[in-house]
């Protein structure tokens, strides 16, 4: 299920039938068209099908979901400038953070791995002296360590010991029963964004999924939609950082870094353990 403010696009449909809405409330896209548009726009004569409308905040919203704007009222050139204006300066303070990340990680670390098997296929594991700061889903162990070589160049990486062992079935049974909280401590570490979009992740309860304009909002800082996916596809921890939880805003899913097959039977376990 999919967090929406429903209550909201009932009004929106409502000011859009009766032509009582302002220019700038909102804007209206139609899947049949491809389009979206002002709702005081000529076309909201002609009302399109209510399961072929889409609902957004404003034009940069509907556009990053791919949708054109109409040629007939499209948005203030001002306006869109100034949002890209907006976005630009927080992919510069990202950018910004990522150097600093990157500066952090070239530091020495020593880690500890092993792959587990689990109904996803192959799962590495990796160790801090803090916790598990590393977990990819594979097909083979070979792929999965060269990843997880090229996530951490500089730092000493060998195989568990025995006494790992226990975590790793907490691990295991943690993927398998995802109702159950992570059972082991994190060492997670990224930019101060990155981070506010990983905590708004973990806290979702097992089931929800999220779209990347509400976890935008989530995170404080609205118009980083497309900073937002890039903190998604920074995440070194799968499945304790759900990212899988993260879908379109039609509620169809999205790219995944480990592959759209595993998360859509991660996203239906989620379903089925509820």
């Amino acid at each position: 299920m999919i967090l929406k403010d429903h209550d909201l696009e009932q009004v929106w449909w409502q000011r859009l039938v009766s032509h009582t809405a302002t220019r700038d409330e909102f804007v209206f896209a139609v899947t049949t068209t491809g389009m979206f548009c002002k709702p005081t726009c000529a076309s909201a004569m002609l009302l399109p099908n209510r399961h072929n409308v889409r609902f957004y905040a404003n034009a940069r919203i509907a556009s990053a979901d791919g949708y054109h704007a109409c040629p007939t009222c499209h948005p203030p050139i001002a306006a869109v400038v100034s949002e890209a204006l907006a976005e630009g300066r927080t992919q510069v303070r990202v950018l910004r953070d990522q150097a600093a990340k990157i500066r952090h990680t070239q530091k020495p670390r020593h880690l500890e791995f092993a792959v587990v098997k689990c109904y996803i296929g192959a799962v590495l594991v990796a160790f801090s002296e803090l916790g598990v700061c590393y977990m990819a889903l594979g097909a083979t162990r070979d792929d999965l360590l060269i990843d997880l070589r090229q996530a951490y160049p500089h730092a000493e990486i060998e195989e568990a010991p025995p006494s790992r062992r226990d975590d790793l079935k907490s691990i295991i049974d943690f993927i398998d029963n995802p109702q159950r909280d992570f059972p082991v401590p994190l060492d997670i570490k990224g930019t101060p964004f990155q981070m506010r979009v990983w905590d708004v992740l973990r806290g979702l309860p097992v089931g929800i999924t999220i779209t990347y304009a509400q976890l935008a909002e989530r995170t404080g800082a609205p118009r980083a939609i497309r900073a937002v996916a890039n903190a998604c596809a920074a995440n070194h921890i799968a499945i304790a950082i759900p990212c899988h939880r993260v879908v379109r805003n039609d509620g169809t899913r999205s790219g995944y870094r480990w592959g759209i097959e595993r998360k859509r039977e991660i996203l239906k376990r989620e379903l089925e353990s509820l």
